[in-house]
Order: C-alpha cells, then sequence, then structure tokens
C-alpha cells in the first residue's frame, strides 16, 4: 500500500515528516505540509501522480515502488535499452519525463487504469526516443570519425 511504501522510505532515510516536506517545497517550489504527508501516510488522503513522481525522486525509489507495483525498492533502475543499471542522468531524465507527464492527470477525473495505461504507453516511448537518439548519435558521430 502506497501510504506504507512512504512511511517505510521516509523513516529509512531518516526524515521527519517535517523535514520530507520542507525538501519537497523547496525542490519544487510547492507548499506541501506535514499534515498531508501524514494523511497520504495514515491513507486518509490520496496524492496526485506528479506529487508521488516527485516524493520518488526524492526518496531516491521509483514511482513502481511507491505504489507498490515493484516488490522491490528498486533504486537500481534497469535501463531496457542496456540491461544495466541507469546512470543517475537517465534516472533525472526519466523521472522529469514522468513528472511532466503526470501534468495530463492534474485537475481530471481520469480513471486509475487509464492512468496506468497512459504511464506504461508514455515508458515505452521515452526508451524508444532515447533508443532512436542513441542510434542517430552514434551514426553522426561515426560519420564525424570517418571524415578526419
Amino acid at each position: 500500500m502506497f501510504s506504507e511504501r512512504l512511511k517505510k522510505v521516509r523513516k529509512s532515510k531518516g526524515l521527519t515528516l517535517d523535514t520530507l516536506a520542507e525538501i519537497y517545497n523547496q525542490k519544487y517550489d510547492a507548499g506541501l505540509n506535514k499534515g498531508t504527508l501524514s494523511k497520504y501516510e495514515n491513507n486518509k488522503q490520496e496524492p496526485m501522480i506528479s506529487v508521488v513522481s516527485n516524493l520518488a525522486t526524492i526518496l531516491d525509489v521509483s514511482v513502481d515502488y511507491l505504489l507498490c507495483k515493484d516488490s522491490e525498492n528498486n533504486n537500481n533502475q534497469i535501463n531496457p535499452l542496456t540491461n544495466k543499471k541507469m546512470t543517475s542522468k537517465e534516472k533525472k531524465q526519466y523521472n522529469d519525463y514522468l513528472e511532466e507527464a503526470s501534468l495530463f492527470f492534474n485537475d481530471e477525473n481520469v480513471s486509475e487504469e487509464d492512468k496506468e495505461f497512459f504511464m506504461l504507453s508514455l515508458n515505452k516511448i521515452f526508451w524508444e526516443a532515447k533508443k532512436i537518439n542513441k542510434e542517430k548519435y552514434a551514426k553522426s558521430h561515426n560519420k564525424t570519425k570517418n571524415e578526419e
């Protein structure tokens, strides 16, 4: 359950509700308070997907882990293109991408199934775009080397 995972990860990082709220607000120029975080942890309120994404970034865990779609604390996310651990740059790009994508859900009545389908589709698009860019870069890089 999200509430339990959030509390578990927050405590494992040695953060109080106040500290987590402060970090969140500084990083995202937001107005999240400890009372709201407490409601999340006590399953009295559900956060918007953008908040979940932001919390995952701060706590260095995957969104899937917080949403209990992944049984492990997968901060060693795997890049599906290389089958290696994602670099910090890739994690940041991916989390930023998901954060931007989650804005589609703000103030909308979208079912959880539709949200999940949308996010899975965007995940596929992200990695396909990375693959295309990598191939394009490799071609232009090889072309430059051959001209030398």
